[in-house]
């Protein structure tokens, strides 16, 4: 029984080891940690007044890397949203969860006592209607400091549409800002993992003692 013992625990680790593999998924997020030009282009930039990728400015250094998106708060039209970046996300798996994740801070606004941003996940062909995830949030207090959010949702379709806005009711020249965002498959968790593990065990005694 030793070989079919040691047979049992190689194929239980390798199954484990492949799971965990599995689950460390990519950013399905392009260009999400706002760092230079490059990761800039892989958005599509609309709104009065376009964000832009800045450094240390305004009180607000990078999350992370060399840089972050920055809004720049100026409109001529109240009605539009000052600055988008938005982009189409590809490749999510049906029924599977998705862990939503991004920082977002304030740069010092002036004029503007109302910065806000608004994030959102929609349904393709939907617009910005956020049915999946939407949530605004007041970035000019405290200034210089990143807030981290968290969400997660089930995918029903391969692409959904992610969209982050500046909405601000007045206008200045320092706008909200955003970094560090991602999209990533939900790792199962350790209990879980602890469940399917006993079961490969339960099985793998179950063949030994038929042979």
């Amino acid at each position: 029984y030793g070989n079919a013992t040691m047979s049992i625990t190689r194929t239980i680790i390798f199954t484990v080891g492949l799971l965990f593999s599995m689950t460390a998924n990519a950013n399905l997020i392009v260009g999400g940690n706002f760092n230079d030009a490059t990761d800039l282009n892989a958005w599509f930039l609309g709104g009065d007044s376009l964000p832009m990728i800045s450094g240390n400015a305004f009180g607000l250094a990078p999350q992370e890397g060399a840089g972050y998106l920055a809004f720049t708060g100026n409109s001529s039209s109240p009605s539009n949203p000052y600055g988008s970046a938005r982009q189409v996300i590809n490749g999510l798996t049906i029924g599977q969860n998705y862990d939503f994740s991004y920082y977002f801070g304030g740069r010092g606004q002036e004029d503007d006592d109302n910065a806000i941003v608004r994030a959102s996940i929609s349904t393709i062909n939907s617009g910005i209607s956020g049915d999946i995830y939407d949530a605004t949030h007041v970035t000019n207090d405290p200034i210089g400091v990143w807030n981290l959010v968290s969400s997660s949702f089930k995918a029903a379709a391969t692409s959904v549409f992610l969209s982050f806005d500046e909405v601000s009711t007045d206008s200045s020249s320092r706008g909200p800002a955003i970094d560090t965002a991602s999209i990533t498959a939900a790792v199962p968790t350790p209990a879980t993992l602890a469940l399917l593990g006993l079961g490969l065990v339960g099985l793998g005694w179950s063949r030994r003692k038929k042979a």
